[in-house]
């Protein structure tokens, strides 16, 4: 990791030109964007790990649209190899946007779900509090009842204001880099 890493310029240029920040990320060769790992072609391949956590770096303080910007040495540029990369970044992080985007709405469903679960097991118990007269074990079904449904309640709602944020930053991550535009250039 140690060696990729070093080959990844830590050098970044943030400039404002015309409302959109310009991220320029400087790179020895196109081997910097994808896992050494990964032996498919590029069109297929896992981006590294390196080149995610220094894009995460540079533009986890910036809120509005961007464009990046790849500078690569002029001896190595290939426009066909930057095109894979472009639409092979588009569709990583358009993947991740839609994984995490769906489990997000997931979570908030089970959350609804078991926050309306324990409030109808409430409710029986609620129920079960007349029939106490009539049936001798309806006097313990309330002391089952309501812990069960207050730890339901309070879970379920855990999952729809806590459970649901833990991803925020990584969403929000490839939301962004899903609607960045890249290009390249020479240095």
């Amino acid at each position: 990791m140690e060696e990729k890493s070093s080959q990844v310029k830590k050098r970044v240029e943030i400039n404002n030109r015309n409302r959109k920040t310009i991220i320029s990320l400087w790179l020895d060769d196109y081997e910097n964007f994808f896992s050494d790992f990964d032996p498919r072609p590029f069109s297929q391949r896992s981006l590294s790990d390196d080149f995610l956590y220094e894009a995460k770096k540079v533009t986890h303080e910036i809120k509005q649209a961007f464009n990046v910007t790849f500078l690569v040495p002029h001896n190595k540029r290939n426009k066909t190899m930057e095109k894979v990369i472009m639409t092979r970044l588009h569709a990583h992080f358009k993947k991740h946007d839609d994984r995490l985007e769906k489990e997000n709405s997931l979570v908030k469903k089970k959350g609804i779900l078991l926050a309306l679960f324990g409030t109808l097991v409430m409710g029986l118990s609620v129920l079960t509090l007349d029939m106490q007269d009539a049936f001798h074990f309806m006097k313990y079904l309330p002391v089952m009842l309501d812990p069960s449904g207050w730890f339901c309640v309070w879970y379920g709602l855990d999952h729809i204001f806590y459970i649901s944020k833990q991803n925020a930053s990584e969403l929000e991550f490839n939301k962004k880099m899903a609607r960045a535009e890249y290009k390249f250039d020479a240095y």
